[in-house]
């Protein structure tokens, strides 16, 4: 949705509890692109109803066990805590 020029948040606030799983996906491991604020959006996770997370990861700047490990990390300690 962010690629698309669309704010996720607002369709969370319109369609409260129909979200249930997110599909997110950065340029690099997840959060360290900084070009899709991933706080903002998870901040409206409680509001749209997640329960499931799938991360993806573009492009890999270390060895992938490592890149994983750093989409985790940031998915686990910043977002979901």
């Amino acid at each position: 949705m962010v690629v698309a020029e669309i704010n996720p948040v607002t369709y969370f606030k319109k369609y409260p509890k129909r979200f249930i799983s997110w599909h997110v996906k950065d340029y690099k491991e997840l959060g360290h692109s900084g070009k899709i604020d991933f706080n903002k959006i998870f901040l409206s996770a409680e509001k749209a109803g997640l329960k499931y997370v799938i991360a993806e990861v573009e492009d890999y700047n270390y060895p992938t066990i490592t890149s994983v490990g750093l989409a985790w990390g940031y998915l686990y300690y910043q977002l979901l805590k």
